[in-house]
């Protein structure tokens, strides 16, 4: 939250149970300019993704950043507009966990009340839930992967002090509301501690920075107790027990730096034997990062890193979000290589309808989303579908078949619709097979000697030994024919 630096009398009766702020020699972090976005405020971050929100701007953008630090020209996705003004959107990658298994690679942002839904394609697929009571800048995202809140979405209310879970229906239900002498605080950078980071194992942890505290909201009884001080408090960031790295940048640990609009990046290595414990960073006061560690009993605070300016939003990569996968069309002709082309509709329910056209051996890909639906229309009376057969390289995944509705495919059905499981890609393949080669002219060639011909048509002819004797008219109606007496017919590449 980008306010000047107050000074406010903490009344709260609660644990406490920080300790005074020592700095470590043995924490020698790294930190390392990675990119610059103008005015960057939420970071999100996941083995194959950064993306960053930016303070102003009408409509506001998501920008994705690449492995080298590079800003893509084009932005991730393009958020509703808000009618000018500069706003606090945080930003967050689901990880499929939970009943949100369907839901993994899917981006939110927070817009004042409102929690936009992005697929992973970067499509705004609109309001997934609306908490009416949340100010129109600075409400903090989440995800529980601990399960002590169900792997919900955490949202936190900025100046409202409250503290949400969101399902995957994007049903809202309040976690809490953390209060400084009756009046709620502003906070901010949720995140849900590890079990074992005890007293306060499964509690999601948020950061007041007018404050200067980080407070903890125990799941179920919604008690709130204070964990430890930080000056200028702004988020909370639990170390995975093994972190990752997005891409082949070396970054493992990303955070905004405002003023300056920088995207700066910590190597792996400095998180080195820190899992469990909690990245506290500062946007006023001393501004740097703080680390929280549990005694069992308590917490002990140190500095893992001074003061390299304003922080806003900040991430780990999340080692939970599964490899980017992809949804595969591909097109099959009977005979194979036929010049055909085929029309296929894309849709979703929530975006337009995508049309695209496939040839034989072509194939169609996007990246993870959907629930989407491939049908095939507008065939030429020759051509029929006698086939879609779809594998995918998890379990998770399911198809329905149209218009029929099985899970395989019946005569009759021109479609599927693929609901993808996380981390899993998918190939369904459409077979059109032709089923009049004489309707549209051409010749049929005819041998003598008992092989089958189709075994052939690859090189264009047959065996030179024996001869064959081009006939017309409708004797073939299927690729390779057997007639009486060992003789097989079979159809020119020429129609």
């Amino acid at each position: 939250m980008k306010k000047p630096l107050v000074a406010l009398v903490v009344l709260a009766i609660a644990l406490v149970v920080g300790a005074g702020r020592d700095v470590d020699p043995a924490y020698a972090a790294t930190p390392l300019p990675f990119a610059s976005v103008s005015g960057p405020i939420g970071v999100a971050a996941a083995p194959g993704q950064l993306l960053v929100t930016g303070f102003c701007g009408d409509p506001r953008q998501v920008k994705s950043i690449n492995s080298s630090g590079i800003v893509s020209p084009d932005p991730f996705a393009t958020l509703p507009p808000r009618g000018g003004g500069c706003f606090e959107d945080y930003i967050a990658i689901s990880p499929g966990l939970g009943q949100w298994a369907g839901k993994a690679n899917y981006v939110y942002v927070t817009q004042g009340p409102d929690i936009v839904e992005i697929d992973p394609l970067g499509n705004v697929l609109g309001v997934f839930a609306t908490i009416p009571s949340l100010p129109p800048s600075g409400n903090g995202i989440t995800f529980d992967h601990v399960g002590s809140f169900n792997n919900d979405m955490i949202v936190t209310g900025g100046s409202s002090g409250e503290v949400w879970r969101v399902n995957s229906s994007g049903t809202p239900t309040p976690a809490g509301t953390v209060l400084v002498g009756g009046v709620p605080t502003t906070i901010e950078g949720p995140d849900v501690a590890p079990l074992g980071f005890a007293p306060f194992g499964g509690q999601v942890l948020v950061a007041a920075d007018f404050a200067d505290t980080v407070y903890a909201v125990a799941p179920g009884t919604q008690v709130v107790s204070v964990v430890a001080s930080w000056d200028g408090a702004e988020s909370v960031h639990f170390i995975p027990p093994s972190v990752c790295s997005f891409g082949t940048s070396n970054g493992a640990f990303f955070t905004a730096i405002y003023p300056t609009d920088s995207i700066i990046k910590f190597p792996p290595g400095d998180f080195a034997g820190l899992g469990g414990s909690a990245l506290v960073t500062g946007e006023y006061g001393a501004r740097g990062i703080g680390l929280l560690t549990s005694t069992g009993t308590g917490v002990t605070v140190s500095t893992f890193q001074t003061d390299i300016g304003q922080h806003e939003g900040s991430a780990f990569v999340d080692c939970a979000v599964p490899s980017p996968s992809s949804i595969s069309i591909c097109k099959q002709t009977d005979p194979d290589g036929e010049a055909q082309g085929f029309n296929f509709d894309q849709s979703h329910p929530k975006l337009p309808t995508v049309p695209f056209f496939l040839n034989d051996n072509d194939c169609h890909t996007i990246p993870p989303g959907g629930p989407y639906t491939f049908t095939e229309y507008g065939l030429p009376p020759e051509w029929q579908l006698v086939g879609i057969v779809c594998t995918s390289d998890g379990v998770i995944t399911t198809f329905t078949f149209n218009p029929n509705g099985a899970n395989t495919f019946t005569s009759g059905d021109t479609g599927v619709t693929i609901h993808l499981g996380p981390g899993e890609s998918v190939t369904c393949t459409f077979t059109n097979q032709f089923v009049n080669y004489i309707a549209v002219g051409g010749t049929v060639e005819l041998r003598a000697d008992g092989a089958d011909p189709s075994a052939l048509a690859a090189s264009g002819s047959g065996s030179p030994e024996v001869p064959y004797a081009a006939i017309a008219g409708g004797i073939a109606a299927a690729l390779a024919v057997a007639l009486g007496g060992g003789w097989y017919v079979r159809r020119r590449w020429l129609r």
